[in-house]
């Protein structure tokens, strides 16, 4: 899986990985894709983390990263399930958390640096098992 589409000149988007959470990879794209890969400061003014957490080992590790690669006053939108009770979750989609209380990610965006920090449920499913989503915004 590589780019679509060309970012606009002086972004960068990234995925941070699961077993390598301090570093940042682009789909396949190898290292002539990814600056991080040759050793090169990257700093991002947005990270996108959006439906990734409930999969990761260490949701709060990966949020370290995210500031990690932010600019000053860089952002983070985090758009993650919250906390549910749905245990077929684990099985049919391969998720390791079944979302976060507000209170974790709020926790973990603290932990990491993260001031402005709003947390809002936007969805809400109204069929079985009723997932709702939330967002976090904040800012370094």
């Amino acid at each position: 899986m590589g780019l679509t589409t060309t970012p606009p000149e002086g972004w960068w988007t990234g995925v941070i990985p699961e077993n390598n959470p301090s570093s940042a990879a682009l789909g396949d794209a190898g290292a002539a894709g990814d600056p991080v890969a040759r050793g090169e400061a990257v700093q991002q003014a947005l990270q996108l983390v959006s439906q990734a957490l409930h999969h990761a080992d260490e949701p709060s590790k990966a949020i370290e990263a995210a500031y990690k690669l932010l600019k000053p006053h860089g952002q983070i939108l985090i758009l993650d399930l919250l906390k549910h009770n749905f245990e077929k979750a684990r099985e049919l989609y391969g998720d390791r958390w079944l979302g976060f209380a507000e209170s974790d990610l709020q926790r973990w965006l603290e932990g990491a640096g993260f001031k402005k920090i709003e947390i809002d449920v936007v969805a809400r499913e109204e069929q079985p098992p009723h997932f709702e989503t939330v967002l976090a915004a904040a800012q370094k």
